[in-house]
């Protein structure tokens, strides 16, 4: 048979590709499980939409909110007038769910107990607050209520 009539793979092509893809899939798999980073991220970015819905609801309703920060959870609630009220939760725009984030697996929020925003967007009492998650920290504006 000719040399042009002949089409396919040989042997040694295949077992080169097959040996490449097990050594990428062994490198990959690892990565595609570990999701602690991606969990950690979005639990970072969700609390900064808390924060700063929060915040925004206080200006545009022009009431006080609370942000309650615990070990596993920091969620928006109203604030009354005896204080942060967690029987009156706050809910995003449109849905149902209360406005909260919770911690992802091994990692826990800390700083701030409770942030308040007051009807202006400032926080009482007049200090600068902060949340933290695993190794970053979120300070919010004393006086602008911003999230750095």
């Amino acid at each position: 048979m000719p040399r042009a009539a002949r089409r396919g793979f040989t042997l040694v092509e295949l077992l080169i590709t097959i040996s490449l893809l097990g050594i990428l899939a062994t490198v990959a798999m690892p990565r595609l499980l570990d999701r602690s980073a991606l969990d950690e991220r979005a639990a970072a970015d969700e609390l900064r939409a808390v924060l700063r819905t929060s915040r925004a609801v206080a200006l545009a309703q022009e009431r006080d909110v609370c942000v309650l920060v615990t070990p596993a959870t920091v969620r928006a609630v109203y604030a009354g007038p005896a204080g942060c009220d967690p029987a009156r939760p706050l809910t995003a725009a449109g849905a149902q769910a209360p406005l909260a984030v919770a911690a992802p697996n091994g990692l826990a929020f800390g700083g701030d107990a409770q942030l308040r925003f007051t009807a202006r967007g400032q926080l009482v009492p007049a200090v600068d607050g902060r949340v933290a998650l695993a190794a970053r920290i979120w300070r919010v504006d004393r006086l602008t209520g911003s999230v750095r």
